[in-house]
């Protein structure tokens, strides 16, 4: 067992690391159980597990470039041979020495220096591609929970009612035959909404299941503060064929020919040959004598036979097999957007109109009220509810398809920004 003072001497350490790991979940990382629309997107951006790679890989891109960089070491060489002479018989030895210094002719290593540079321009582009994708889907999630949200209030507030008129035939001693038909009604409906309720709430605990995962459980929010419904969708008008150019898709391939082009040169500089040259000395020793040489050696091969003509054919090919990508995705990019701008008008249309989608809840309110009155049966009340369900639903599926086409078509120009999805919203 620990004594009183061993215990005692360890009390500091825990108590330091209790407070770190406090500051952690808390200060550090500010979480809470509601977590902001700007703080989510943010965190999914430098915690989400699809960036991680990208991340890691540009963060050692110095690696890449010592590497890039790499000189060959000099190499000494030495030989010695001895025997006797055929004339006279006399011993000799004779030996050499020669330290070689290597020299890449053709500039070789600045030219893979800047295939590293384009490699590293490639790979942030395709990070950014990254990226979008991430925004896109994360903020596709967002939305619903926005949605969710109103449903389920829409959805708590006709349960309550109804659990309330069915109270009100339950508590009676005698029902008329209509009567009980109408508590059946109100029962039936009751059991309806309770199971859209935990269909509803299963979405949403998905939902924000997913989001922890896109932020790597970086804290254990229950829910997002998402404001108001609302979607600052911006006008068609604002949108340009034109805009395709800042497609970061189009940019990767851009990026991936210019890489390809510095390969190319690359082996266009294999052709000139690598020199090696270096100080050499010899020594010759017979009968009593030496005699010692010195001088300078060199090798330089003789591009005759082999002029890399192979690599720098399949170099080529890659740089016309780039460019035909390229282009066939700018055709297909022209062609999306031109589809994704007209359905993106079209459900601009359909989503002006919201005026039967205001105040839905107080219009429900006024016929629970008269059917307390007995002015009305409970069937309108039922089929008045269905119907502002229906409405909302639908307004959520035109706002989400617009939405969708409104995030393909920045995808499409390039303009799939964190500061452009926050504009969206209202705070």
């Amino acid at each position: 067992m620990l004594s009183l003072k061993k215990c005692l001497a360890f009390l500091p350490l825990l108590l330091l690391t209790s407070f770190s790991w406090s500051q952690n979940s808390e200060g550090v990382q500010g979480c809470s159980d509601t977590m902001s629309f700007s703080w989510v997107i943010s965190q999914a951006l430098d915690l989400h597990p699809d960036l991680m790679n990208t991340q890691a890989k540009l963060a050692n891109f110095d690696a890449y470039d010592f590497n890039s960089k790499r000189k060959i070491n000099p190499e000494f060489e030495y030989f010695a041979v001895g025997g006797r002479e055929f004339t006279f018989s006399n011993p000799f030895l004779m030996s050499e020495a020669r330290v070689w210094m290597f020299f890449q002719l053709g500039d070789k290593i600045g030219k893979r220096q800047q295939i590293n540079q384009k490699d590293f321009e490639l790979t942030n582009s395709l990070q950014d591609q990254m990226k979008e994708g991430v925004i896109k889907e994360l903020f596709k999630t967002l939305v619903r929970l926005r949605q969710i949200n109103t449903e389920l209030e829409q959805y708590k507030n006709s349960l309550s009612v109804f659990k309330d008129i069915l109270n009100r035939y339950t508590s009676r001693k005698y029902l008329s035959p209509e009567q009980q038909v109408e508590g059946n009604i109100a029962r039936i409906a009751r059991d309806h909404y309770e199971m859209r309720l935990k269909i509803i709430e299963k979405e949403q605990q998905y939902l924000i299941l997913s989001t922890k995962e896109a932020t790597r459980f970086a804290c254990n929010f229950s829910n997002i503060s998402l404001g108001e419904l609302d979607l600052n969708f911006p006008d068609a008008k604002t949108f340009f064929p034109s805009d395709i150019q800042y497609n970061t898709a189009l940019k990767s391939h851009e990026k991936n020919i210019q890489k390809k082009v510095a390969e190319l040169n690359l082996e266009n500089a294999k052709v000139i040959p690598d020199l090696k040259i270096g100080p050499m000395a010899q020594s010759y020793t017979t009968s009593g004598s030496t005699f010692v040489t010195a001088g300078v050696a060199f090798v330089l091969p003789l591009p005759i036979l082999d002029r890399n003509i192979g690599a720098r054919q399949l170099a080529s090919v890659e740089i016309s097999q780039a460019s035909l990508k390229r282009r066939v995705h700018e055709e297909m990019l022209k062609e999306n957007f031109e589809h994704k701008h007209q359905h993106y008008k079209k459900f601009l249309e359909v989503l002006k109109d919201k005026e039967g989608t205001d105040d839905l809840k107080s219009k429900f309110s006024s016929a629970a009220q008269l059917f307390y009155q007995g002015k009305i049966s409970i069937g309108l009340v039922i089929e008045l509810q269905r119907q502002i369900l229906e409405m909302k639903n639908t307004y959520h599926q035109a706002e989400m398809s617009a939405l969708i086409e409104l995030l393909d078509i920045y995808e499409l120009t390039g303009q799939l920004k964190v500061n452009k999805m926050l504009s969206l919203v209202d705070y």
